[in-house]
């Protein structure tokens, strides 16, 4: 199991992401914030940055979309994304496109092969909740403050390519390796080409709907990333680097989710063992995942086998399928801390058929809080929802709008109107869903 630990390391090399205005370039030359950083301390800052892309803004909406909590204001169509954008392009992406060019000067391709893998996780998480994205164009600074946008479709390929080069990085010989610099594994490099190898599996999963998905492919992927072993998180600290679950259902907002809705009220159902780790008492925090320390899962073990679940399914294998699926249950619930014999109970207690809605709700249970179980609905309508009647649309969003920075600095760019309704902007009527939504 990959389980490493957020230190205090959070300087970030501050760089221009291509959509910032020009007073950046004076920012960038402030003497305290300098541009030219070692690469252990760029690793570390790329590594801290991202557990607050995927686990502040976007993880909150999704997972109050996805009902696996309720807000009791309602407010989630009103997050400010500018955050998760910035975040993103001028902290993660410049910072990892400055570690490439520093791990390539100094022949380093241990660096340079972490620094794509990085890359194609920032990218993919971008894509997939907002659509079409600044990629070839962007990370320019002065050079280009209006990069255009690349379809998502465009980007995927890009993210493919990212990955298997990040992979041959790996295997070469190296003047320098990662060790304590590296938070996620350590400088583990034999578990960072399993995270490439899930990478890969999840993304051609996401193509599920299109010509293009190859169901073998996945499996192998799966296989090549389960060899070796993956739970890829990322840790924190007690007093300072908390979790953003907790920060924000304990320290910011407290009251403001409730664990209760149809993802608590499915499991009170099944008598799901599970509950007692994703609900607290009085309902407002999550015991397990929203503590102050609590891991932040990007890549598990258990969402692996739940994807290969599915790809079996999909090419008639209704035996791998059932075993993949309880493997990945039983993987999760080991995850918890619940007891192994509860688990096996519980899985005793499954429908005998096995049918897509089947794994799809299982995966969605065991992903509480991650949004890819907004990837897997907006994919599969599984499981059965609808809009919260309290919401500001009648359906549920299928996309997030873009940033409000980005109509301010690149209008001219955004392939989004400004006048967009709120149909158009939340992916409610076609035109402008994910290119894999289909």
């Amino acid at each position: 199991m990959i389980r490493k630990k957020l230190v205090v390391a959070v300087l970030s090399a501050i760089g221009l992401f291509g959509c910032s205005n020009q007073w950046l370039d004076d920012y960038r030359l402030d003497p305290n914030r300098p541009s030219e950083v070692s690469m252990q301390v760029l690793l570390p800052a790329i590594q801290a940055n991202y557990a607050m892309v995927q686990g502040d803004v976007l993880a909150r909406a999704s997972a109050e979309w996805m009902q696996h909590m309720t807000s009791q204001i309602r407010t989630a169509f009103e997050y400010n994304y500018d955050r998760t954008w910035n975040n993103a392009y001028a902290g993660g992406l410049y910072d990892l496109k400055l570690l490439r060019e520093q791990a390539i000067a100094l022949d380093a391709p241990a660096y340079a092969g972490i620094a794509d893998i990085m890359t194609a996780l920032y990218m993919g998480l971008l894509v997939d909740h907002f659509g079409d994205v600044p990629f070839t164009q962007a990370l320019s600074g002065s050079q280009n403050l209006k990069p255009g946008y690349d379809s998502g479709a465009l980007v995927y390929d890009s993210i493919f390519s990212l990955l298997s080069r990040g992979k041959e990085q790996l295997l070469r010989s190296s003047a320098m390796v990662p060790g304590d610099d590296d938070l996620m594994l350590q400088g583990d490099l034999g578990a960072w080409a399993a995270v490439a190898d899930g990478l890969v599996a999840r993304n051609l999963n996401h193509l599920s709907e299109l010509p293009a998905y190859d169901a073998a492919a996945v499996i192998a992927a799966c296989d090549s990333a389960l060899g070796v072993g993956v739970d890829f998180q990322i840790g924190f600290e007690e007093e300072i680097n908390q979790n953003p679950w907790y920060q924000f259902t304990v320290i910011d907002r407290v009251g403001y989710f409730t664990q209760e809705g149809f993802l608590h009220s499915r499991m009170d159902s099944t008598a799901d063992p599970r509950i007692a780790f994703y609900r607290s008492s009085d309902l407002w925090s999550i015991p397990s995942l929203g503590a102050a320390t609590a891991d932040l899962p990007v890549l598990t073990t258990f969402e692996l086998e739940f994807i290969k679940a599915e790809a079996q399914f999909r090419s008639g294998d209704l035996a791998g399928a059932r075993g993949s699926m309880e493997q990945g249950i039983a993987a999760n619930m080991a995850y918890l801390g619940v007891a192994s014999d509860s688990a096996q109970l519980y899985i005793d207690s499954l429908p005998g058929a096995t049918t897509l809605e089947l794994i799809m709700e299982e995966k969605y249970i065991s992903m509480f809080t991650q949004g890819e179980s907004w990837t897997d609905w907006r994919r599969t309508g599984y499981p059965t929802l609808s809009a919260d009647p309290l919401w500001y649309l009648t359906e549920i969003p299928r996309r997030m709008p873009y940033p409000e920075s980005e109509y301010l600095y690149n209008n001219q760019q955004v392939p989004m109107p400004e006048d967009a309704t709120f149909d158009e902007r939340y992916g409610i009527s076609g035109e402008y869903r994910i290119f894999w939504d289909k």
